[in-house]
């Protein structure tokens, strides 16, 4: 019977809440600051930067990203103040049934 490495348990569920957490802002950015499709692609643009950037940063400025709300980090890609209408959107995103 084979053993089950901790540390690749560990590490493959860290990629999946990092993955989650950049599709959740991307989504963010999308569906709650942009203003059509072109503001909607700098928006991506600015997020690959900064997701660039962050590479690079020490492993404990990453996890105060990774412990921000997508919305958050999402407003300050947009260069945004949070509404309380860009809250309603960001609840109805994340409480809408996943896309297939």
């Amino acid at each position: 019977m084979a053993a089950v490495d901790p540390i690749q348990v560990v590490e493959a569920a860290y990629r999946k809440m990092e993955a989650h957490f950049w599709y959740s802002v991307a989504e963010t950015l999308d569906r709650v600051f942009a203003n059509g499709t072109q503001q909607a692609a700098e928006f991506r643009r600015q997020l690959v930067i900064y997701r660039s950037q962050l590479s690079q940063a020490s492993a404990e400025e990453q996890l105060l990203v990774y412990h921000s709300e997508p919305l958050d980090v999402a407003a300050d890609l947009a260069g945004a103040k949070v509404t309380s209408e860009h809250i309603s959107a960001y609840r109805s995103l994340i409480h809408a049934p996943a896309e297939t």
